[in-house]
């Protein structure tokens, strides 16, 4: 990768244009080959930079003690890797694996929506040199957010037990990593509003329908500070007579719990400190209406 390390495995990959039929197979599910975590990333985010290879770094600048700059890291492109289309067209694959029906749905997130793959590796038995049937390396490494991508994250489980699959063990990390990262680094939540319409109340009330339930009186729902199914869907800041929902209740929630809330209420974010929800304005019950944003206080419990 040409990164600032004193060393780094080469990874394996045998030349394309020796490759048999059973190689190009093999490849395609990930045998035959090896890379380092590094190197994974790097391929994939070339994908997220419209095919453009860039050369990691780990330092980003030297400065000395009176804080003058001595060496600075800039952006290096190695090479085009694929055209901007082909990296368009993964991009939105790789959205459809988090989505329902995908093999990463629980690396997705309401407040920063992801993209990404799920990976199950057999590992390689050296004894046998074959591979193994009950020793699995699994992963998954993703994009966020989709829409404006500001971070590629791997996550990876060297033999995982009693769940095995990418999708199971390590979205869920992936998830957890992302929005913590987001957060810190003070990305915006997405907010996705209702969408327009010629007559709002009819046609709004028709696209939440098939919802289990809105938000409706002036009451909260009940929290759960560790599952958010009792929390009505996204687009719910209209009630099922099509007018003005509700605030719900914030504290006790930790900021990943809050972040997820707010986007099902199409409501946005603007917080401080650190830990669970201690302060909320506006206040619980108050009328949600399009583009409001909540501010939240977090403090950590001692």
């Amino acid at each position: 990768t040409g990164v600032d390390l004193p060393a780094e495995s080469p990874g394996l990959l045998r030349p394309h244009k020796k490759w048999h039929v059973l190689d190009t197979a093999n490849a395609a599910f990930g045998q035959g080959v090896s890379v380092t975590a590094l190197q994974l990333v790097m391929a994939m985010s070339s994908i997220v930079n419209d095919g453009l290879l860039m050369r990691p770094y780990i330092v980003s600048k030297i400065t000395d003690g009176y804080g003058r700059m001595i060496m600075k890291t800039e952006p290096h492109v190695v090479r085009r890797a694929v055209s901007p289309q082909t990296a368009r067209e993964v991009r939105e694959m790789m959205r459809l694996v988090v989505t329902e029906g995908g093999t990463g749905v629980r690396a997705d997130s309401a407040a920063y929506p992801a993209a990404g793959k799920t990976s199950t590796a057999q590992k390689l038995n050296p004894a046998t040199r074959t591979y193994s049937n009950k020793k699995y390396f699994s992963a998954f490494m993703g994009f966020v957010p989709f829409d404006e991508p500001q971070l590629t994250i791997l996550v990876a489980l060297d033999e995982p037990s009693p769940k095995i699959y990418g999708g199971q063990v390590a979205a869920p990390a992936f998830r957890e990593i992302a929005v913590r990262a987001l957060t810190t680094l003070n990305v915006r939540p997405a907010r996705t509003l209702v969408a327009e319409s010629s007559s709002p109340a009819d046609e709004l009330r028709t696209r939440l329908a098939s919802a289990s339930s809105l938000v409706s009186g002036p009451a909260a729902p009940t929290k759960d500070v560790n599952d958010l199914t009792e929390y009505p869907i996204p687009g719910a800041w209209i009630d099922e007579k099509g007018g003005p929902g509700r605030m719900p209740d914030l504290a006790g929630l930790s900021m990943r719990r809050v972040l997820d809330l707010l986007a099902r209420y199409n409501v946005g974010m603007d917080f401080a400190g650190s830990g669970t929800a201690v302060w909320q304005s506006p206040s619980p019950g108050s009328l949600l209406r399009a583009g409001m944003v909540c501010k939240v206080r977090f403090e950590q419990n001692l």
